[in-house]
């Protein structure tokens, strides 16, 4: 059998959105203003629960303290 020769494809460059993977020009992030407000919501969350996630950690470690310097 022969062997398919590879299509070869002129494809701009570009690259993709980050939120939803649409193809946009080069230099660009995002493909709207949409997009832009989702990820920023994304990120605020993020470091929201970061933060609780530090916070929570903190605590354990406090309260593994005190029990360890209670029982002494």
């Amino acid at each position: 059998m022969p062997k398919k020769e590879k299509e070869e494809f002129n494809v701009p460059q570009h690259t993709h959105c980050k939120v939803c993977g649409k193809a946009i020009p080069l230099g660009q992030v995002y493909c709207s203003k949409e997009c832009m407000e989702k990820d920023r919501k994304q990120q605020r969350r993020s470091s929201t629960m970061f933060t609780v996630y530090m916070g929570v950690v903190a605590a354990v470690f406090l309260v593994l303290i005190f029990i360890t310097a209670h029982f002494k």
